[in-house]
């Protein structure tokens, strides 16, 4: 999927993420890279930003200085007045002291004789670091899926907290197929602690039903220049009937489930399949959804803008669904207390061009 809209990526960056001039994407991370969005997030929240050559490195170990370095930048805590940790390889002269000061007196490591700045931490680390930081826990009676590791895996706690918020989702047991494992001692890279972080820093519950009110409209503009204007008006439980006002016409109903697990939206047209988003929200790929439909989701940006009607919008979640069957690229934006307020449909079969010809906008009028 991301072959397909690595050439739309650069537009994504422009009207999503509004990228200024000191954030640019690393030389060495391709818009074809699992964590793309990810990298994106933090260069414009700006955690990271990588080495004079314009490289990232992201196969290279992370080291512990860079963590506290990249923990503090995302959390925001102060390096002022901090109190000295006293470890031994840590004067207050060093380059990151203040960072790693910081993040010690906020409680993300240890009180100990040493800190070995440029030693490597596992994925077990990882999952106790940000557990800590983003104080996650995992909902009472919540059982891991993970084939290697058991309640006397250190750091298990934090790691069912980081599975259960879908941060981490495993990789596939090839001894087990079917199955997942974690690696609990598996050493960590930058790329892969940069991906945990994002995913870490946009958690967040969200609701993505429309408005409770009586009704909602939208334009939809079909290729050809052709507007039409849909009424979708409360036929109860989540479900809205939907009026074509320019043609005289009733659609399928347009139904919304939401829980606190998942959205659930299912079109009132047929060659659309029903789009699935997993809570709490993180940007990223979520996991497969083994009861859903042949379809992959991404949250590409939880700070996205758009125009609708003229109208400027910001703060918006978007959401991009690849539908693997026909190929067909559909983008969703939500907005907090709206719901769908736009969507497109950004790329037809396995053409990645984005013309007027190909696309669908359907939004909402106020």
């Amino acid at each position: 999927m991301k072959k397909i809209v690595a050439t739309l990526a650069a537009l994504f960056l422009m009207s999503t993420f509004a990228i200024t001039g000191h954030a640019q994407m690393f030389k060495d991370i391709p818009n074809n890279s699992d964590s793309f969005y990810e990298v994106n997030y933090l260069i414009n929240k700006e955690v990271i930003s990588g080495y004079s050559d314009g490289t990232f490195r992201p196969t290279a170990l992370i080291q512990k200085q860079h963590i506290a370095k990249m923990l503090v930048q995302a959390l925001h805590l102060p390096t002022d007045n901090v109190t000295n940790p006293n470890y031994e390889d840590i004067p207050t002269d060093f380059l990151y002291y203040k960072e790693i000061a910081a993040a010690q007196n906020a409680g993300l490591f240890d009180k100990a004789p040493t800190f070995n700045p440029k030693s490597t931490i596992t994925r077990a680390d990882m999952a106790e670091v940000l557990a800590r930081a983003y104080r996650l826990q995992a909902p009472e009676g919540y059982e891991d899926s993970f084939t290697d590791i058991s309640a006397d895996t250190p750091s298990y706690d934090a790691i069912l907290a980081i599975a259960s918020t879908g941060i981490t989702i495993g990789t596939p047991d090839k001894a087990n197929p079917g199955y997942r494992s974690f690696m609990p001692n598996k050493e960590l890279t930058r790329m892969h602690f940069t991906a945990f972080l994002a995913r870490a820093m946009t958690l967040q519950p969200y609701t993505f039903s429309l408005a409770q009110k009586s009704q909602h409209n939208y334009d939809v503009l079909i290729p050809a220049g052709t507007t039409r204007n849909l009424l979708y008006e409360p036929a109860g439980e989540g479900t809205w009937s939907v009026s074509n006002l320019t043609d005289g016409y009733m659609y399928n109903s347009y139904k919304e489930e939401e829980t606190d697990e998942r959205y659930v939206m299912s079109p009132p047209t047929a060659d659309q399949k029903p789009l699935i988003i997993q809570k709490p929200i993180r940007i990223g790929t979520q996991s497969k959804l083994e009861d859903g439909p042949n379809a992959t989701v991404t949250i590409i940006s939880t700070m996205a803008k758009t125009v609708v009607n003229g109208k400027k919008y910001e703060d918006l979640v978007l959401v991009e669904q690849y539908d693997r069957d026909t190929k067909n690229i559909y983008h969703y934006f939500f907005a907090k207390d709206k719901g769908l307020i736009k969507q497109e449909l950004v790329a037809i079969g396995e053409q990645a061009k984005l013309t007027p010809e190909m696309t669908l906008v359907k939004q909402l009028v106020e």
